[in-house]
């Protein structure tokens, strides 16, 4: 049985794909928390190459469905036959009086092959993550990670996160339009989260990129300040991010920002955060080749992302390679990677070509959007000028 079991292990070339957990008890706490939950625990592993949310969105996109339709069973079978990933996790929640069971199972999306399979009980319902939590570490040893790997990035989900199921599920609303670039709608859930539990970190962070996302740098940085200093209570990924942004965004040390995005790169090779922003940090010194160079990396890595395509696009801008801007936001616009910004680049690349038709499409873009302050400033004579090429919001 040990053998066989090895001979089906991943590798860490291999691409896991996360469905959602079923929940059979009826109760609405656990829709989305238990999925983002586990990814979280499971992300903290340099050996799983997990299947971005980013991409999943994407291919549900190109499948004609949803982009937020849940993951069942049936659709990350079909996800995974496009995509060629080579394998799936699913799992169920059911109740049992005041207890629930859990499942897990990760199958050879080719085979159909059971590769590894864990079931625990939660003897209540707060309960419930820990021992989603201690599942997900006993799946990673079974799916082929080192023991030493695992004792080396395994902090307990209930600190990597938060305890509360609810402020887990107000943090996966706001992750959800992170996703799509819409950080002024995230702003309520990330600070619904943070109210139901004063110290969950990882919130407290991406609170913080929302506010520099909607032109608050100041909150911006207030928030991250917190998250840096509750950095403790996040997964080692987390951990990471957090110092990455307090060194960029609080106390200006773009040295030690570069080095910990460094680290988080090399640690893990599949994320395309790390390489997106250090793009930003490039951009900021003034060092645009570079940048370019880790947005395009970055692209490689999530092709599904819009952020790293506006990047890259708003670069290729400052260096003067118009037609490889025009090229790259065409590409993200091909791929429905729909954000303002991207609209935004795209009207920049029409003015610099003098292409009236080229600014009025964006324009009407805007308007239908109900963007009309949008519309206001770059018809302004500051836009105008090319002033607005310097911006380097994500």
């Amino acid at each position: 049985l040990y053998l066989a079991r090895r001979a089906h292990a991943l590798t860490e070339k291999d691409t896991l794909l996360l469905a959602d957990i079923d929940n059979r008890t009826g109760e609405a706490a656990f829709d989305g928390t238990l999925k983002q939950a586990l990814a979280v625990q499971l992300g903290q592993s340099p050996f799983l190459n997990i299947f971005p949310e980013s991409k999943v969105r994407g291919t549900l996109r190109f499948m004609g469905r949803s982009p937020y339709e849940r993951v069942s069973e049936a659709v990350a079978r079909e996800i995974c036959e496009r995509r060629g990933l080579k394998a799936m996790l699913t799992g169920s929640i059911t109740s049992l009086g005041s207890q629930y069971v859990i499942n897990l199972e990760a199958t050879d999306c080719q085979s159909g092959d059971s590769l590894a399979r864990e079931q625990v009980e939660a003897p209540s319902r707060e309960q419930v993550l820990a021992a989603l939590g201690g599942a997900a570490t006993d799946m990673r040893g079974k799916l082929g990670e080192s023991l030493r790997s695992i004792q080396k990035f395994d902090v307990p989900i209930v600190q990597a996160t938060t305890p509360s199921l609810e402020a887990v599920k107000n943090h996966v609303r706001g992750r959800d339009r992170v996703l799509g670039g819409d950080y002024a709608g995230i702003i309520a859930f990330f600070k619904r989260a943070i109210e139901l539990d004063p110290n969950f970190a990882t919130s407290y962070v991406d609170l913080g990129v929302a506010y520099d996302g909607v032109g608050q740098p100041d909150l911006g940085a207030e928030y991250t300040r917190k998250a840096f200093a509750l950095r403790d209570r996040a997964g080692e990924r987390e951990k990471l991010f957090i110092a990455s942004r307090y060194y960029d965004s609080v106390s200006g040390e773009l040295d030690k920002a570069i080095d910990t995005l460094e680290v988080l790169k090399r640690t893990y090779p599949h994320d395309f955060s790390p390489c997106n922003n250090l793009g930003y940090e490039y951009e900021r010194l003034g060092e645009l080749d570079k940048a370019a160079q880790e947005y395009r990396q970055a692209i490689s890595l999530d092709a599904q992302g819009a952020i790293p395509y506006q990047n890259l696009g708003r670069v290729l801008l400052n260096l003067h390679r118009v037609e490889e801007a025009k090229a790259v936001l065409e590409e993200a616009q091909a791929k429905k990677l729909e954000t303002e910004n991207l609209h935004i680049w795209l009207y920049e690349v029409a003015f610099v070509q003098r292409d009236a038709a080229g600014m009025q499409r964006q324009v009407e873009w805007a308007v239908g959007q109900g963007r009309e302050s949008w519309v206001a400033f770059q018809e302004s004579p500051a836009a105008l000028d090319g002033g607005g090429l310097g911006r380097a919001e994500g």
